[in-house]
């Protein structure tokens, strides 16, 4: 149950985020996108330059390597940009398998978002890719990464506020669900009626 809640606390999170950012008028969100990468973006991310990937955009064309689902794409339109941002808890530091491949579809991501959401009929003329570490903790790059009050700064809207609000009601819902968790699981640590000892009884030693 509590395994359960911290994974749903992750999807909670995006969903405030989003709802925070589209009362604004400057920004329209679009959630879990489905975005192929090209064999050409994977090859210019796995032999470019930090400083080089940053200022690069390509088009959208070649063979398909794979297609990654992306947790939110923020359009300023203020300022004809995008965000394409993967949302983390940041809890505790994630493992270094898990840390590279988002770190990866990030980059990939962000050298190919304008080609890609012209195709989705959204035009604009940067991207930038970013890891919304709310907690601070999940050890991505610092280049990608943006926590606690830089996250409110990157949008210039009081994200937190609503992140902290849903934290909040969550955790209260499970503390009022504790006691009967627990009874539940006292209940099933007690023997059946005419169950034998789990272990059979032997005198004990002198």
């Amino acid at each position: 149950m509590l395994a359960s809640v911290v994974k749903r606390h992750g999807t909670l999170i995006e969903l405030a985020l989003k709802d925070v950012l589209e009362r604004d008028d400057r920004y329209f969100v679009l959630r879990d996108v489905a975005m192929p990468i090209t064999t050409t973006t994977q090859e210019l991310v796995r032999t470019g330059t930090m400083a080089q990937l940053a200022t690069t955009s390509v088009a959208l064309t070649g063979p398909i390597a794979q297609t990654v689902k992306l947790d939110l794409i923020v359009i300023d339109r203020q300022e004809n940009r995008a965000f394409i941002a993967e949302v983390k808890r940041g809890g505790g530091k994630s493992e270094s398998r898990k840390v590279h491949q988002v770190e990866w579809i990030l980059r990939c991501a962000q050298v190919q978002a304008i080609a890609f959401l012209a195709t989705l009929n959204y035009h604009v003329a940067t991207a930038r890719a970013v890891l919304i570490d709310v907690y601070g903790r999940a050890g991505y790059s610092p280049d990608l990464s943006v926590s606690g009050p830089a996250i409110d700064a990157l949008f210039g809207v009081p994200v937190l506020d609503a992140v902290e609000a849903v934290t909040g009601l969550l955790t209260s819902r499970l503390h009022a669900e504790v006691p009967d968790l627990l009874a539940l699981a006292l209940a099933s640590l007690e023997p059946l009626p005419d169950a034998a000892p789990p272990f059979p009884r032997t005198a004990l030693a002198p």
